[in-house]
């Protein structure tokens, strides 16, 4: 009866966390975007998947855990709460709270106990409330980020450690274990990547401290280290052996290059930190130490400074690469929270009363409840109090918002003949993925997703050839403006006529969005001219002079102004970040494109349905008016080169057709320059 009354305490919380992110999630609009938007789609395209197809669905996650920065296992594990018979976003948040958010509090409060010799209730409680009304954790997790489930296996990888002497009996299957811990938050979100190497340089000296008793031998700490290097070399070979792909491309790639645009001074990242946790956790850490130095025992001291090391060092190791965002906050929130939670602990410890103790749980959780009703749903105390508490992350809404609905059904309306639409502004008042959502993703194949951040996704020329694209006045960013000029250049082109913006008509009427910011629908009614495309690259080349190259030669310059013409039915064609083609004739007319090639000898076309039955060729051919065609067939499988020097600079089409047979005809082109 009394283990059930113990279980009682902490499941009804668990309830009330679950009706507060339910009644949060009730208040949003349909408005959901990028990461916002991302995971949740995710789960619901995994769901669908599983229902009718589960080992298709699970070689997505497979092959999405290898290649992909962020990999959808994190969701793909709570899609079992999409049976629930209730709206799919709160479906969607509730799993996240229950998979991860709840764990990760009840793993925070048996960590946070290791430290007291006191095992009495009212502390595991307080401890547990402390984590789970923590406003740091609940704002990214209510957004829709899965992130809270790395801080799962952070917290549970320190736990392990202190529970186990790995300097008494060297034990591989320990080290295994740790190593599994430490991999999984880098399997799950990539980012955490700079908290394991700061855990796997504070950890072992952790370990190492707690179980010396005063005795530390060279045995222990050779052993020690030991757990821990086979710990980092299981750690390696998972991340090889599951992640293998991506871990190249993270060594080859220089992140703090492309993300440049996402980074800002120091001063900026601490302020983030500091307006996500709340400025009041400051002198409550401040508070917490002081106590621990008079009042606890050397354990807590010890674990006071791995925590604070963890903060510092970790927190220098991100910065390095961007600003931290909401999600990004979590694992440094955990470090100060876990100070807090020491010292205040150790006051309550000192309580011999248990009703005095109680009472002050109850304080606890009132003032923890009012902090989540000015942070989550907007309740405004004094002017000086609100500036100590974290920022407000409210439900999603907007102003106008049936103004937004109007612009979506007419966005609707003129793409619904196949036309493509283009959305040039990138932050909460109107993005392209937003305009995704109010359709219920009916815009999916109509919206061209537009470049947003110059370094890392340079130029979207079949973006501003769409025959729509939305534009707002003023051009709204999310970045910093010398960062986002692939979304202001095009954007001021259009709203003054200039360049490419000739080439567009300004539909009535305008929409005003949120911020009273305007919204306008841009109509393409013919091809740029050459000297329109020259001006307006030429303005972003001022920029980036090491875009002429990229720009001026190849499948990415021949695409520029290029147009396509998918064939009926099958017909595809779509060109990839680094320049490769995917293209399918159509079942009566070809898929063609009309482009003119430069600095490109030869076409490499590759037959890429390779598990078809079928032994069909595909015939593909490149003309030019006042020139003999030039036609090849691409056997199952194959490869063929088609010269290309002959059409150099000259406006050329390149027809994809069937033989006999449209259904194995996917092909890959590149060039070869």
């Amino acid at each position: 009866m009394k283990l059930s009354r113990h279980n009682s305490l902490f499941i009804i919380p668990l309830a009330i966390l679950l009706l507060v992110a339910g009644i949060y999630i009730s208040e949003e609009q349909n408005i959901y975007y990028w990461d916002y938007n991302g995971y949740w789609r995710y789960w619901q395209n995994f769901i669908s998947q599983f229902s009718h197809h589960p080992l298709s669905a699970i070689n997505e996650v497979r092959h999405s855990i290898r290649h992909d920065d962020y990999n959808v296992l994190p969701v793909a594990a709570t899609s079992i709460f999409g049976i629930l018979p209730i709206p799919s976003r709160l479906s969607y948040i509730l799993s996240l709270f229950t998979f991860y958010f709840f764990p990760a509090t009840i793993l925070f409060s048996i960590l946070s106990g290791r430290f007291l010799k006191s095992d009495c209730l009212v502390i595991k409680f307080f401890s547990y409330i402390l984590a789970a009304t923590f406003c740091a954790f609940w704002a990214p997790t209510l957004r829709g980020y899965p992130d809270i489930c790395g801080l799962l296996f952070v917290i549970a990888s320190v736990l392990y450690t202190t529970k186990n002497n790995f300097g008494l009996n060297f034990s591989i299957k320990s080290a295994i274990i740790l190593g599994l811990l430490l991999w999984a938050p880098f399997l799950l979100r990539r980012w955490y990547a700079y908290t394991i190497v700061s855990l796997y340089l504070s950890l072992p000296l952790l370990n190492i401290y707690l179980f010396s008793s005063g005795k530390l031998t060279l045995d222990k700490i050779k052993k020690t280290l030991s757990v821990f290097f086979i710990s980092g070399i299981t750690s390696v070979i998972f991340a090889i052996v599951f992640q293998g792909p991506l871990l190249k491309r993270i060594i080859e790639t220089n992140y703090s290059y492309i993300y440049s645009a996402y980074q800002s001074s120091l001063s900026y990242s601490i302020e983030n930190l500091v307006n996500f946790s709340g400025l009041y956790i400051y002198p409550l850490m401040v508070i917490s130490i002081l106590l621990i130095i008079f009042m606890g025992n050397k354990n807590q001291r010890a674990f006071i400074l791995f925590c604070l090391f963890n903060l510092v060092f970790s927190f220098y190791l991100f910065t390095r690469t961007q600003s931290p965002g909401i999600q990004h906050i979590m694992p440094f929130a955990l470090w100060q929270l876990l100070v807090v939670g020491q010292g205040f602990m150790s006051i309550l410890s000192k309580v011999k009363d248990k009703t005095i103790q109680w009472l002050i749980v109850l304080a606890f959780t009132i003032f923890a409840s009012l902090i989540q009703l000015h942070t989550l749903f907007g309740y405004d105390f004094s002017p000086k109090i609100n500036s100590i508490l974290p920022v407000e992350t409210l439900p999603m809404r907007v102003d106008h918002y049936d103004n937004y609905l109007a612009l979506e059904k007419k966005i609707s309306e003129l793409t619904s003949n196949g036309d493509k639409v283009a959305v040039l502004s990138s932050n909460d008042v109107l993005n392209d993925d937003m305009l995704n959502t109010l359709s219920h993703r009916q815009l999916e194949n109509r919206i061209i997703y537009t470049s947003q951040v110059d370094l890392r996704d340079g130029i979207n020329m079949l973006a501003l050839e769409s025959k729509y694209i939305v534009v707002t006045d003023p051009p709204q960013i999310h970045l910093k403006a010398d960062g986002q000029r692939v979304i202001t250049v095009p954007a001021n082109s259009l709203l003054n006529k200039q360049d490419i913006g000739k080439a567009f008509i300004r539909l009535n009427p305008s929409y005003t969005l949120n911020r009273n910011v305007n919204a306008w629908i841009y109509e393409r009614t013919r091809p740029f001219t050459t000297d329109e495309l020259n001006g307006f690259l030429n303005k972003l080349y001022q920029f980036y002079p090491e875009w002429r190259a990229i720009y001026s030669e190849g499948i990415k310059a021949a695409m520029i102004s290029a147009k396509v013409e998918k064939g009926d039915v099958w017909g595809t064609f779509s060109v990839d970040d680094d320049g490769l083609i995917y293209a399918h004739p159509g079942e009566n007319t070809p898929t063609q494109v009309t482009w003119v090639l430069n600095g490109i000898k030869q076409l490499k076309i590759t037959s890429i349905s390779t598990s078809c039955n079928n032994n069909d060729t595909i015939k593909v051919k490149i003309s030019s008016p006042g020139f003999p065609a030039n036609e090849v067939e691409v056997a199952k499988g194959k490869q063929v080169f088609l010269d290309a020097l002959p059409w150099l600079g000259k406006l050329s089409t390149l027809s994809i057709s069937k033989n006999n047979s449209s259904g194995c005809d996917s092909i890959n082109i590149s060039a070869i320059q």
